[in-house]
């Protein structure tokens, strides 16, 4: 092959697609799944207005559209440039599972320090 071919589909390239296909369900389902009863348990809790800013956010369904856009833009970016593709669905994958790990962070902080306000 030369330097110039397009890679072909590697495997990397398919465990890149199955962690952005995860990450995209995940965030797709968030906001009518996992927001809403957070959120519920957030007013529950004494309301929203105490919760910090990133916790806030993450119950918001903004913040999933944006990270399906993301991965969508960054999917669409893999395909587009076949030569780079595996650095591109590699990052994009990443960068989903990053996402997802601080949204889900974002969820329990309020929860973590209720618990250590116990005493």
């Amino acid at each position: 092959m030369s330097p110039s071919a397009p890679r072909p589909f590697t495997a990397i390239t398919a465990i890149a697609g199955v962690v952005i296909f995860a990450c995209a369900f995940s965030f797709a389902a968030l906001p009518f799944t996992v927001a809403p009863r957070f959120a519920q348990m957030f007013a529950d809790l004494g309301g929203t207005d105490a919760l910090p800013f990133i916790s806030k956010l993450a119950v918001k369904p903004v913040t999933s559209t944006a990270a399906l856009l993301f991965l969508a833009g960054g999917t669409l970016g893999g395909i587009v440039r076949p030569r780079e593709r595996p650095l591109i669905l590699s990052l994009t994958a990443g960068g989903g599972i990053a996402l997802l790990l601080l949204t889900m962070a974002a969820l329990y902080l309020p929860i973590i320090v209720l618990a250590g306000q116990i005493k």
